[in-house]
């Protein structure tokens, strides 16, 4: 936590003469991590992890401490308390598949809320987590270069806001929205900047700018330099490869810009010559899942041929429980492989688990007046430490997180 806001300005012998700014300790720090890449060949980068809650932690802990925005674990775990997290371990996506570019330098993809520096001469690519503009306020898309960089900057605020903050001008510290570092670049006033409020990385929350956390602004700032070319995307939808498997990453549409996103998808899935290459009915899932996690979407068979789907189909839960085909009976544990609210999505799961071999079955949960979610449980297990090592090789393998559950007797 950071520690109370300092006062900036001190007032000299009847003049309003700037100090140099106080800045408030900040108990977080980082270090430049570089993952290699090769356009075409190797464009997802990183791995993911897990992670055991420590007391009083939040979920903006959580996504901070990984170098993550909100937004990014949100989109994964919808229905958890951001403020009390559970006392069982969560995977953390910190894995990602990289945007288009074209000159692999800086790249900012608004719907992922998220910034790519490439160093192509190095074959390596760091990428940080940002805040963006709040609707109205977007961030403008397009290609630009930094024009200019200043430390400790002040903040020459817009004629519609001057009213809001009573000041035409806020001196740099720490209630100065645009942090330790700014980055101008050539779209007006905008830039990449730090902030005073390191819980808005991950959301929708400036006025058009770009939002780094403070420990992040800090490692770009040196290496960035002026002229720099900066390409901000608009595409949520993404697809790249790691040894030889086929992966896509699926983001919401933030800013409302695409009327039929199903149909956009499958467009975009054409125009990358991907059809005959991928599970089309895994692409789907992951096209309503829109969870910001890489997904592996590499068709089992060789091209050209169907996937094979197991004979059998769940036409009702009782039928499914009764049957039984995942062989899970007389086990004390599971691995709950999705929740979904759409249960022709959760037997389409199912349906491509089994196809890949693995024990699987549906599961209805009543929830009451909230309806009923179709859980997608995966494996038997006698022990939690049997399960947690099987769910570990599963999301490495499938980049499917999963929960370690006990089965009901």
């Amino acid at each position: 936590m950071r520690v109370p806001l300092l006062l900036l300005v001190l007032l000299w012998g009847g003049g309003a003469l700037l100090r140099e700014p106080a800045w408030p300790e900040d108990e977080q720090a980082s270090e430049i991590v570089r993952y290699p890449y090769r356009l075409e060949a190797s464009t997802v980068i990183g791995e993911p992890v897990w992670h055991q809650p420590r007391p009083k932690e939040s979920l903006l802990d959580l996504a901070r401490d990984h170098g993550l925005g909100y937004n990014e674990l949100e989109l994964l775990y919808p229905r958890l308390d951001p403020w009390i997290l559970p006392d069982k371990r969560l995977a953390v996506p910190t894995f990602w598949v990289l945007p288009p570019t074209e000159h692999e330098q800086l790249v900012i993809n608004v719907p992922e809320l998220r910034l790519y520096f490439f160093e192509s001469t190095k074959g390596t690519v760091q990428t940080y987590p940002l805040g963006i503009g709040v609707e109205g306020w977007e961030t403008p898309l397009g290609t630009f270069r930094i024009t200019e960089k200043r430390p400790n900057p002040s903040w020459y605020i817009p004629a519609s806001l001057q009213e809001e903050y009573g000041m035409t001008v806020m001196p740099p510290g720490p209630e100065n929205p645009l942090g330790e570092y700014f980055m101008k670049f050539s779209a007006g006033s905008y830039g990449i900047h730090g902030t005073h409020m390191p819980w808005g990385v991950g959301r929708l929350v400036s006025h058009g700018c770009i939002r780094c956390y403070p420990e992040h602004i800090r490692l770009l700032f040196p290496q960035v330099a002026i002229g720099t070319r900066l390409e901000v995307l608009y595409e949520p939808v993404k697809f790249g490869r790691k040894e030889d498997q086929i992966f896509t990453e699926i983001h919401p549409d933030v800013y409302d810009k695409i009327s039929d996103f199903e149909a956009y998808a499958m467009d975009r899935l054409r125009q990358q010559g991907l059809m005959d290459q991928v599970d089309i009915e895994r692409f789907e899932i992951a096209v309503r899942l829109r969870n910001g996690v890489p997904t592996n979407i590499t068709r089992v068979g060789p091209p050209g041929e169907l996937v094979q789907r197991p004979s059998s189909s769940f036409r009702s839960s009782a039928s499914a429980s009764s049957r039984d085909p995942s062989g899970l009976s007389g086990e004390a544990f599971t691995l709950q492989a999705a929740s979904l609210r759409s249960r022709e999505n959760a037997r389409r799961l199912v349906e491509i688990l089994q196809g890949k071999g693995y024990p699987s079955r549906l599961e209805v949960a009543d929830i009451g007046d909230g309806g009923e979610w179709y859980r997608v449980l995966v494996g038997s297990f006698h022990s939690r430490e049997e399960a947690e090592a099987f769910a570990d090789r599963f999301l490495r393998r499938e980049q499917l997180e999963g929960m370690v559950v006990q089965k009901e007797p």
